[in-house]
């Protein structure tokens, strides 16, 4: 055991993986919201593109049934692959709700799946018994290659190691299956099919993790602000989308925070832009310490921030504003005065904000309440307002 521990850390170290990736390729359950959500988008447009194919390829293979299966079989698969075209149709066709949903966006890559198996299993059983020479056992041969191009067709998604072992367990039985209706039980091809069947499908279990691997990375370097580790804008107003409509669909709390830093001019126009750097990565430090582990911060732009808080109610935002005026943001670059800012706050329910960009300019203009009114304060949603002794 401590072996394979050793192995795994030396593979870790040298493909730059920390601990935290190797557990999140492992399994999903520690993925954040956002990046499942960026994740049932690229499965839901893969999974469009692959059913698009299946339906053209099924289509096109009744033909080799109707040439090669006897009675009355032939017409039982025309009629179940033009049920599997319908179903790829179905698949195929745009669904926005499984470009956010990565339940639903899984639930149809397993449908997607089973389809193309059910097939294989009623083209196996009809063929059973069936003698095949010359094309037409060439045609025949071409049936039991449907395992491994379903397989392959697996390669395309970002799948952790877990969910990509779950798919493998569920459809390695039945593809057995179709082993035994074919009744080909000569040793040598049938271990020829395992070998084949088991190296296609650690070919997608590697393909599936490194697709993992290469989206966090890219998820991690477009989402956050390379100078102080925030979300960026952009990323930031993808989560305000999906956050909102969470609490739009469940009728729960959804606050803004506005952040706007007192006086930054002046530290860069004193100090330095060096200063003002380590000022704004010391804010956001300094908010990380305030807010509770799912909320999020987001650079908005120059000195601005947005505090996202999921689920705060107006206790929870008091919590939340009070432990920020009186802690506040660390000392100013002179050593002495702290740093400050100016905060705003909405919230969806109290405010009766019908999309997310209301409810930011909200939060923007109870910042600027607090901006007019002198600064190193916090403006909530009830017009109760938070300052600090410390100033």
């Amino acid at each position: 055991m401590n072996q394979l521990v050793q192995f795994l850390e030396r593979w870790m170290l040298r493909m730059h993986l920390s601990p935290e990736h190797f557990w999140l390729l492992l399994a999903p359950n520690r993925h954040t919201l956002y990046f499942n959500h960026h994740r049932a988008a690229i499965i839901s447009t893969r999974v469009r593109i692959a059913s698009a194919s299946f339906a053209l390829l099924t289509l096109l293979w009744i033909p080799v049934d109707m040439l090669l299966l006897p009675e009355p079989g032939a017409t039982i698969m025309a009629l179940l692959r033009a049920c599997g075209v319908g179903l790829f149709v179905y698949l195929a066709w745009p669904d926005a709700a499984s470009r956010k949903n990565l339940a639903r966006a899984q639930a149809r890559l397993g449908l997607m799946l089973m389809a193309p198996t059910a097939l294989y299993l009623a083209a196996a059983y009809f063929l059973a018994g069936v003698p095949f020479s010359g094309p037409d056992l060439v045609l025949a041969q071409l049936y039991k290659m449907l395992p491994f191009v379903v397989i392959s067709g697996l390669c395309l998604f970002p799948l952790t190691l877990i969910e990509s072992v779950l798919y493998a367990i569920i459809l390695a039985p039945l593809f057995a299956l179709g082993v035994l209706f074919n009744g080909d039980y000569a040793w040598e091809s049938t271990l020829a099919s395992i070998w084949i069947f088991v190296l296609l499908l650690g070919v997608f279990v590697m393909a599936g993790v490194v697709q993992l691997f290469y989206m966090f990375a890219l998820v991690d370097r477009v989402s956050y602000d390379p100078l102080t580790k925030a979300f960026s804008r952009r990323s930031g107003q993808d989560l305000l989308d999906l956050y909102y409509h969470i609490a739009e669909s469940h009728d729960r709390s959804l606050a803004i925070g506005f952040v706007d830093l007192d006086n930054f001019k002046s530290i860069n126009d004193t100090y330095g832009h060096e200063a003002g750097d380590e000022a704004l990565k010391q804010a956001v430090e300094a908010l990380k310490g305030y807010i509770r582990q799912g909320d999020m911060i987001v650079r908005w732009g120059g000195e601005e921030f947005l505090l996202l808080l999921p689920n705060a109610d107006i206790r929870g935002v008091r919590a939340v504003l009070e432990r920020i005026t009186e802690g506040w943001l660390g000392l100013r670059p002179d050593g002495q005065s702290m740093l400050t800012a100016s905060i705003g706050l909405a919230e969806r329910k109290v405010d009766g904000a019908e999309d997310w960009e209301s409810l930011v300019e909200l939060a923007d203009q109870r910042m600027y309440e607090a901006k007019n009114s002198g600064k190193a304060r916090a403006v909530s949603c009830n017009g109760e307002v938070f300052a600090s002794d410390l100033i």
